[in-house]
C-alpha cells in the first residue's frame, strides 16, 4: 500500500477537480483528476449518460451513476483501492444522493456492497410530515482509535414517537472485501473530530435531501 496522501480533489465537468475539498487517498494513481458528466445521452437531452472518472494513471472508468463526486478511497492488499463515490442512481429523479463503493476496473462499473446513506439529513418529500427522520455525519480515513482506514457514520434515526436513536456504522476492508457493521459500544465522535484536526481523517460535507 502506498503512503497515504491527502490530495485536493472535487468534481467538475471536463475540468481539473477543485482544490478546496480534501479526501483520504491511499493510491494517488487511482485518484480522479476529472469527472466527465455528459449532458444528453441515449435516452434524450435530460439523460446525462454514464459519468466517466479519469484517473492520474491514464485509465478511466464509466459508471452508470449521476452527479458523481469522488469522496475518497479504502485500501485493498495488492490491488487498486475501493473508490467511495457520492452519486444518484438516476438523473432528474427523486432518488436521494447515496454513497457507492466501486472498484476501478477499466471501462465499466463494478459496484461493491450496494449503496449506503450519505452525510446530512434525510426527510420525506411529501407532506404532512416533512421533518428530518435521518441525520448523519460521515468521516473517511483513519478516524477511530484503532487507526484503521474506514468510512464511519455517526447517525441517528427518528422513530414514530419522535425520539432519536443514535448509532455508529463502520465500513472497512477485511481480507480484501468490504465489511460493514454497527459498532457496540459506540465510539465517541470526538475521536473522529480529533483525527480530522490531525489530518488523518476527513469529514464529508452533509446535504439536506429528500426521500420518496
Amino acid at each position: 500500500m502506498r503512503t497515504i496522501l491527502a490530495v485536493l480533489i472535487g468534481a467538475g465537468l471536463w475540468s481539473p477537480l477543485a482544490a478546496q475539498t480534501q479526501h483520504f487517498v491511499v493510491d494517488s494513481a487511482w485518484a480522479p483528476t476529472r469527472i466527465e458528466q455528459p449532458t444528453g445521452g441515449v435516452a434524450g437531452p435530460n439523460d446525462q449518460g454514464p459519468n466517466v472518472l479519469h484517473f492520474r494513471n491514464g485509465r478511466s472508468l464509466a459508471v452508470h451513476l449521476f452527479d458523481v463526486q469522488f469522496l475518497g478511497q479504502l485500501p485493498r492488499p495488492n490491488r487498486p483501492p475501493f473508490l467511495l463515490l457520492g452519486a444518484r442512481g438516476c438523473h432528474s429523479c427523486d432518488i436521494e444522493t447515496q454513497l457507492f463503493v466501486v472498484t476501478p476496473r477499466a471501462d465499466s462499473l463494478h459496484q461493491e456492497g450496494g449503496a449506503y446513506g450519505y452525510a446530512g439529513t434525510l426527510r420525506p418529500s411529501e407532506p404532512p410530515d416533512t421533518a428530518a427522520f435521518h441525520r448523519a455525519r460521515l468521516f473517511v480515513g483513519r478516524c477511530l482509535t484503532d487507526g484503521e482506514p474506514t468510512a464511519v457514520w455517526f447517525q441517528a434515526e427518528r422513530d414514530s414517537t419522535g425520539k432519536w436513536k443514535p448509532a455508529v456504522y463502520r465500513l472497512r476492508v477485511v481480507n480484501g472485501s468490504l465489511h460493514g457493521a454497527f459498532l457496540t459500544p459506540r465510539p465517541r465522535i470526538e475521536r473522529a473530530l480529533e483525527a480530522v484536526k490531525a489530518g488523518s481523517c476527513y469529514e464529508i460535507p452533509g446535504i439536506d435531501d429528500t426521500q420518496g
